[in-house]
């Protein structure tokens, strides 16, 4: 017997972050056909059993002509006594589980941690330290942002990451010698944070005009 216990609300709660999550993984490339149309009665196993994280791979190869990966860890989000404070603690050793020893990512994919509780400084410091040293991308999510997915909302512009060589033909043509000469985002901003967007990239931000057609604008993702 399982003792895990999630109330309807709690399923709910779980449910709606699950979809959002598989939602926007879809929407910015990577393959979610098989985690789509997840009845009530197998998520309700999944949570029983703990196995609510999965894996994704991307439609099509990245700038090194291998595919990435994004994996989604729920970090004990449904229990009797659900873990709310995520602790370095608890990233290193999901590092270590999924990227030394079982080696399901490699340092160019992308881990999402799902939580209760927004990460305090301590964990916010231990991230930009973990992509200073490493150059791992360790995205921390609440379930109160994912339920529901900002990408859709009417007040959020549309935010697309430039590839490698987008984001040099660019620097090209308007003349820019230098990242830091472009307005930033940080890689904490919640539409960043969501899709993954990683400090050294470009970001095509299109905002709507009433007045005007819609014309992009750019910012350099920054560690901070």
């Amino acid at each position: 017997m399982s003792d895990i216990v999630i109330s309807s609300a709690g399923f709910n709660i779980v449910y709606n972050a699950r979809k959002t999550l598989i939602d926007v993984l879809g929407s910015i490339g990577f393959n979610v056909d098989a985690h789509y149309g997840t009845s009530m009665v197998e998520l309700s196993a999944m949570i029983e059993s703990n196995q609510l994280d999965f894996c994704v791979e991307s439609k099509t190869n990245g700038s090194d002509n291998v595919k990435s990966k994004t994996y989604v860890k729920f970090n004990d989000v449904v229990g009797i006594k659900p873990n709310k404070s995520l602790k370095a603690k608890n990233i290193e050793d999901a590092i270590d589980d999924l990227f030394c020893i079982r080696e399901i990512l490699k340092p160019s994919d992308r881990l999402i941690v799902v939580v209760h509780d927004f990460p305090n400084d301590t964990i916010r410091n231990y991230l930009k330290v973990l992509w200073e040293t490493k150059h791992i991308v360790v995205n921390v999510i609440t379930l109160k942002r994912l339920q529901f997915n900002i990408l859709t909302h009417n007040m959020v512009p549309s935010h697309r990451v430039m590839s490698t060589t987008e984001g040099t033909d660019f620097m090209k043509k308007y003349n820019v010698q230098q990242l830091s000469e472009l307005p930033e985002i940080s890689r904490f901003d919640p539409v960043a944070n969501l899709i993954g967007m990683k400090p050294d990239q470009i970001c095509e931000i299109i905002r709507p005009s009433k007045i005007a057609i819609d014309a992009p604008y750019y910012r350099a993702c920054v560690n901070n």
